[in-house]
This record gives C-alpha cells, sequence and structure tokens, in this order.
C-alpha cells in the first residue's frame, strides 16, 4: 500500500513541476493496487460503502487482461508457506513439479517450497524481469516482546522477530529463486544488496558476492 500511495504523489508532483494543469475530469493514473499473484477475472459487483476499492480492482483486472504490464513494484513476497493458492497461479507453478524434460513428477522431498510466493512471482512475471536484488532476511526470532514489525526498535535488536542479514545467513530460499529465474530463461544481473547490522560490511560485502556466485548455477538443456 506504502509504496502504491507514494508512486502515486511522486507522479503528481513530476507532472505538477513540468507544469500539468489538469482538467475538470483529469485522466486516472495508470497505477493500481492489486495482487499481482491473481489473475484477473471480471469484477461485477460493487462493495457497500467502498466503490473506490470495486473500481481499484475492476481498473488493475482490465489491465491484467487487456494491457501490457509497464511495471509491477511493492513489497516483494515473504509467505515461504503462501496462501495465494487460486487455480490460475497454482496452474502456472505445475511447470516446476516435473524432472528435467518435463515428463516425470518431480522427486521433491518438500514440494511446499516450490510454491512460496517469491518463486510464485518469477513463475508469473518473469519475462518482465530485468534486474534481481539479493537480498536476505530472518523472521521467527526474538521473544515477541516488540511485536511482529519491530519498527520502533533498532536493527540488531535481539528483540526483533526479524531482520535483514548478510546473504546466506537468513531463511530466504535462493536456490528456489535460482532455478525459478532459470525456467524463465532470466539473463540479467544478479545484485548484491546488503545489509547485515552484525556483520562488519567488508567481510559481508566480500561473502555475499561470493554466496551469489556460488548459487547462480549455469543451467542445462539435457536431462542429465
Amino acid at each position: 500500500m506504502a509504496s502504491y500511495a507514494m508512486c502515486h504523489m511522486k507522479l503528481d508532483m513530476m507532472l505538477t513541476d513540468m507544469g500539468y494543469k489538469p482538467s475538470a475530469t483529469p485522466p486516472r493514473l495508470g497505477v493500481y493496487l492489486t495482487n499481482s499473484l491473481e489473475e484477473g477475472e471480471r469484477v461485477e459487483q460493487t462493495l457497500p460503502f467502498a466503490r473506490w476499492l470495486s473500481e481499484e480492482a475492476k481498473g488493475a483486472n482490465t489491465i491484467k487482461r487487456d494491457t501490457p504490464i509497464m511495471c509491477v513494484i511493492g513489497n516483494p513476497p515473504y509467505s515461504g508457506e503462501s496462501a495465494n493458492k487460486g487455480d490460475w497461479i497454482m496452474g502456472l507453478m505445475e511447470a516446476y513439479k516435473k524432472e528435467p524434460v518435463g515428463k516425470v513428477k518431480l522427486n521433491e522431498r518438500y514440494p511446499k517450497w516450490i510454491n512460496d510466493d517469491y518463486v510464485k512471482f518469477i513463475r508469473d512475471l518473469g519475462k518482465r524481469i530485468y534486474h534481481v536484488h539479493m537480498k536476505d532476511v530472518w523472521w521467527n526470532h526474538g521473544d515477541g516482546t516488540v511485536g511482529v514489525f519491530g519498527g520502533h526498535t533498532n536493527f540488531g535488536d535481539a528483540r526483533r522477530f526479524w531482520d535483514f542479514r548478510s546473504l546466506g545467513h537468513g531463511d530466504i530460499e535462493f536456490e528456489d529463486i535460482i532455478v525459478a529465474l532459470n525456467d524463465v530463461g532470466y539473463n540479467g544481473p544478479l545484485s548484491v544488496e546488503w545489509e547485515d547490522i552484525r556483520m562488519d560490511r567488508v567481510h559481508g560485502g566480500e561473502e555475499a558476492a561470493a554466496y551469489v556466485r556460488s548459487v547462480d548455477f549455469p543451467t542445462s538443456n539435457i536431462a542429465f
């Protein structure tokens, strides 16, 4: 929601600086709030007392169905145990559930991790991904006394539920991400976005760069 609001505000400021004068019925900015892991279905009903939300959903779904999407912004999907289980996105994920060559069911001990949100995001929007930031985080730590978000505490506070970690020291499943990126043909950069208050930054930067190289394995066009 924050990135959606900030995008509207920044575009309005830019248009004002450029001398744009809106008419009595100005066109709507082409920025919509939606779940990118849901299909663009038709929305016929209007919610009572929330007309703006219904109109937002209708506009977003029209874009998904009929218009090339230029950019998707927002918080990355963090949930490994995904709640996005609609038929459309789960159907797209079937491509990942077969052994190489695509004929035999994937022999995976923990198949639920193939359904995590960040892999779904790559599967859905892979052809529109041009730059990948590699950043790690851990969660389910701390003692619960500062809540889940802990925004009023400093990074590195042992009570925090989550914190940024150097790559390879957090809970992000980077191998799943690299596999998904390879499957959609991504060959762009993998940029280290490093942040870890518990580690020396020079050591962490060098270690993180080496870690990215270690997980960025080349693809193959044969079964074995």
